[in-house]
């Protein structure tokens, strides 16, 4: 993508529909972002999927589908630092930027220096 190039970002492009998706990846994803957050109910995939399928989904019927069927994914997924992002809005990249930019590791070490401070800032 353009956008990470101008950014500079260190990215590993994997494409879902070649390179194929393991059941573990999609678990974990829906772990951190919930099964609704991965479904794609825009796509022509979805779509043309009965009735009787989509009405009553559950995780587990969710993630059947999406491991039978790449495309009701939503893309792009980014993973980084056992974070997982799902779009590509201004929210997304705004993270995605920040992550980048080194201010993720820096928010992460500072919460956890917080963790370990009293409110005087004695360590």
């Amino acid at each position: 993508m353009r956008w990470l190039a101008a950014e500079e970002a260190n990215t590993k492009f994997h494409d879902l529909r070649i390179d194929g998706l393991q059941t573990s990846t999609l678990d974990n994803w829906i772990k951190i972002v919930g099964w609704k957050n991965l479904l794609n109910k825009s796509s022509a995939t979805w779509r043309v999927l009965p009735t009787s399928v989509t009405r009553n989904l559950s995780e587990k019927t969710a993630r059947d589908l999406m491991l039978g069927h790449r495309a009701l994914i939503k893309r792009p997924v980014f993973e980084f630092s056992a974070r997982v992002l799902v779009g590509f809005k201004v929210e997304q990249k705004t993270e995605l930027k920040n992550f980048i930019d080194g201010q993720e590791e820096r928010r992460l070490i500072e919460s956890e220096r917080a963790e370990k401070c009293d409110i005087n800032n004695n360590c």
